[in-house]
């Protein structure tokens, strides 16, 4: 799904959890026996309005002038409960989310002696969604006492009114019996229909909520790709592109090049704060590149735009000339590699984890793990442990120190042999003698491909073949480390006092 829905305004984890959970049982119950109850009702009323008519049409005639306030009491409590979907879908999210950011981080909670003011703050989100829940009760209730008084009402007047054709001679006991019962049965059963009005709103909500969730992603996103900026013939390879333009996904070893042109963005939740203001750099393929500046300048940004995981509000991103911002398919990350700032591992073995980097349609082998373990240092780290390669991670990989983490997500960027590298500060939790091994490492997985590094520290950004200065959502330099020393001031006031403090 797109990242931008995630982040978008109101959108929370316990939100789509729900839409997930919640909604999927409203549709299971709905096309379940609700249906079938619902088909069975409406016949049964139609085949007794025909037969009371045929059978004795002035009193069938009579009582059916109850059935469209019948009707309309069984549709008005439709119409409360559906209004409070829509307006309420919500409203248990924020106690979900306090409730899961709770037990998530119990610890600290703990720590904190904060127990009783997280039970307080999770009682008080209950009791606005409550008091609304209450009244609403009571008027879909009044509705729904409102069916079944007026289906006693179709069955008082049948026997009265029948009563009165049977004793003028009208109609006989038989016709009078026949048109009471089928007229009783429909009456009972439509009451009984619009007692499942709760189910019939929340099914009719979650059928909503559903669709808008296939409907969201990358649909604004569509279109076809066009060469935005056309490569030189010696930069470009003809076979790793589409005559249309799109990525292909085979395995080659040749670097990508990277180029921003113009670029302004702004997060989803923020939408205005903008977070890149015309940006453009353009990385070249094979090259080592650091991204330094202060915090919040759009370092972060920028690799997530690379990944399109985010589409920018104007501007273009060229991924080996191609505009990716321009087309729905997601198949060029296939050549990427990311190490993120949180390194995330999931529950399974060492095995399992560093598995996952592979190409989709490529399963590492047992060598190639083996190859990008040590490449990132964590090789005595997992023969020390009693089960090897197997030996699980636990949940958000809690079995391991900050840095082992870090170096085994390292390990599952490097399995996949990417054609870019991107680097979000992925020595941050590491001493200077593990940092130096995996750098070593790190040197010998990066030759012939790109590198984009986002660092702090010195020794990195010495490295780098081309520094970009990031300040305020724009490329206010760029060039090599004893260059940018040497011209600007910005990058010895700012960049210099962070990475000598680190």
């Amino acid at each position: 799904m797109d990242l931008h829905w995630h982040q978008s305004k109101r959108r929370t984890p316990a939100m789509l959890l729900s839409y997930i959970t919640r909604d999927g049982n409203s549709l299971a119950g709905l096309s379940g026996s609700m249906i079938g109850s619902l088909f069975s009702i409406s016949v049964n009323l139609v085949a007794a309005i025909v037969l009371t008519h045929i059978i004795a049409w002035k009193i069938a005639l009579i009582c059916l002038s109850l059935v469209p306030m019948l009707l309309g009491a069984g549709l008005m409590e439709l119409h409360v409960l559906g209004k409070f979907e829509e307006r309420h879908e919500n409203a248990y999210t924020r106690s979900v989310d306090i409730g899961t950011e709770a037990i998530s981080s119990i610890k600290t909670v703990a720590s904190l002696s904060l127990e009783e003011e997280t039970l307080k703050t999770y009682r008080r989100s209950l009791k606005g969604p409550r008091q609304e829940t209450l009244k609403v009760t009571v008027i879909a209730g009044f509705w729904q006492a409102m069916t079944y008084f007026l289906g006693n009402c179709v069955n008082a007047l049948a026997y009265w009114w029948g009563s009165k054709q049977i004793v003028a001679g009208t109609y006989t006991q038989t016709q009078f019996l026949i048109v009471v019962f089928s007229l009783l049965v429909s009456a009972l059963l439509w009451s009984q229909m619009f007692a499942l009005a709760p189910e019939l709103s929340n099914a009719r909500a979650a059928m909503a909520r559903v669709l808008s969730l296939i409907d969201i992603g990358s649909t604004g996103m569509s279109g076809r790709v066009r060469n935005a900026v056309p490569a030189k013939p010696a930069d470009r390879d003809p076979e790793a592109f589409n005559p249309v333009g799109e990525p292909k996904t085979t395995i080659n070893s040749r670097a990508l090049g990277v180029q921003f042109c113009d670029v302004h963005f702004a997060y989803p939740a923020r939408d205005d704060v903008k977070v890149l203001n015309g940006l453009n750099l353009e990385i070249q393929p094979g090259k080592f590149c650091a991204l330094v500046g202060p915090s919040g300048a759009g370092k972060s940004t920028i690799i997530s735009l690379v990944e399109r995981l985010y589409k920018p509000q104007s501007g273009g991103i060229l991924i080996d000339g191609v505009d990716v911002t321009k087309h729905q398919e997601v198949a060029f990350r296939n050549d990427i590699s990311l190490v993120p700032q949180e390194s995330v591992l999931f529950e399974g073995g060492i095995k399992f984890n560093i598995g996952l980097g592979a190409r989709p349609d490529h399963e590492a082998t047992m060598d190639e793990i083996q190859d990008a373990r040590k490449l990132a240092n964590i090789h005595d780290v997992i023969m020390s442990l009693p089960d090897g390669y197997e030996t699980l991670c636990g949940p958000n990989g809690n079995q391991f120190s900050g840095g082992q983490k870090q170096r085994l997500s390292i390990a599952r960027a490097l399995v996949r042999k990417p054609r870019l590298l991107i680097l979000d500060e992925s020595t941050s939790a590491l001493d200077a003698q593990s940092e130096q091994l995996l750098q070593d490492g790190l040197e010998k997985a990066a030759r012939g491909i790109t590198v984009i590094a986002i660092a702090h520290r010195l020794r990195t950004i010495r490295k780098a073949n081309t520094i970009f200065l990031i300040e305020n959502g724009q490329g206010m330099d760029h060039g090599g480390h004893e260059q940018l020393l040497e011209r600007s001031q910005s990058y010895r006031e700012n960049v210099m006092h962070q990475t000598v403090a680190t």
